[in-house]
């Protein structure tokens, strides 16, 4: 029982610092994905796009220059999805901590801690499927800006 006690002292200890992290990340892409609409169209020239194919990758420029309002709208997008997958990862790791919390305290078997799982799996399931649906979104506003024929 102390090697339970002394290990999930140190897992509790590890997720309430990442946590932190996660937090400070997601809150930082969400100011950086508001501010994205508010810089001059000339942070945006210049820029070139890759474009995937399973393990193909192809780098195009398009007239020699992408339009600013589409380099916007991929920063924007990436901003966005970095922030949704660190919020996600955040709420995990909050609901990793109240599980490990009476672990640290000798007792593994709390009524809270089935509760806090069916939460992680509620957490992973809806987070899984935000992300995967904003990843398809992506996709299609990357290939919908572009001319495939």
């Amino acid at each position: 029982m102390e090697k339970l006690i002394n290990s999930s002292k140190f897992f509790h200890t590890i997720v309430k610092v990442m946590g932190k992290f996660f937090n400070i990340g997601a809150w930082i892409c969400g100011v950086v994905a508001i501010l994205v609409w508010f810089l001059p169209m000339s942070a945006f020239e210049g820029g070139e796009e890759t474009l995937s194919f399973g393990p193909v990758t192809i780098t195009r420029i398009t007239d020699g220059v992408l339009a600013p309002e589409w380099v916007r709208l991929g920063v924007f997008e990436v901003v966005l999805l970095s922030g949704v997958g660190l919020l996600v990862g955040y709420l995990i790791l909050r609901v990793l901590e109240r599980i490990l919390q009476p672990m640290s305290q000798g007792q593994p078997f709390s009524e809270n801690v089935a509760v806090d799982i069916k939460k992680l799996a509620w957490i992973s399931l809806i987070g899984g499927f935000v992300l995967e649906v904003a990843k398809m979104a992506g996709i299609a506003l990357s290939f919908g800006r572009q001319d495939m024929m």
